[in-house]
């Protein structure tokens, strides 16, 4: 019983003093763990038709073409680069571990349908840490 009305009375007179504390002091106490500042990563993709040789021909066909701004995050674990086709689920299409590596070309495309892109920074444990936005390429 004692240590509880001690706790309470010690409650009460922390309660009473904490408007005490000057400006600065409470100033210094919120800014010591600033929040972590949001990564953006601009994410760009479009349509091309690029020529490939096969079997000593040379044939048209359609890619998207995708390159991304290279993360900041000193947490950096890798890339995810995910697809959604048309209503289909979304997957992960190429992932890298290398930040300098900021670009993908999709060549699993074909006509009259609508692909959205989206790209995910992760963490070393895999946890995400920025995403892009999204990017609707039509065909």
């Amino acid at each position: 019983m004692r240590r509880i009305f001690a706790g309470l009375v010690l409650g009460v007179l922390a309660a009473a003093t904490v408007p005490a504390f000057s400006a600065s002091a409470q100033a210094e106490t919120t800014t010591a763990d600033p929040a972590p500042v949001p990564q953006t990563i601009e994410l760009r993709c479009r349509k091309a038709i690029i020529q490939v040789e096969i079997d000593g021909a040379l044939s048209d066909r359609l890619v998207i073409g995708c390159r991304w701004t290279q993360a900041s995050s000193t947490h950096f674990g890798g890339y995810k680069l995910i697809r959604k086709v048309d209503d289909r689920p979304r997957h992960m299409i190429f992932g890298t571990r290398d930040i300098e590596h900021t670009h993908f070309l999709d060549r699993n495309v074909a006509e009259g349908h609508i692909y959205r892109y989206r790209l995910a920074v992760v963490s070393p444990s895999g946890t995400v840490i920025a995403v892009s936005n999204l990017v609707r390429v039509a065909t």
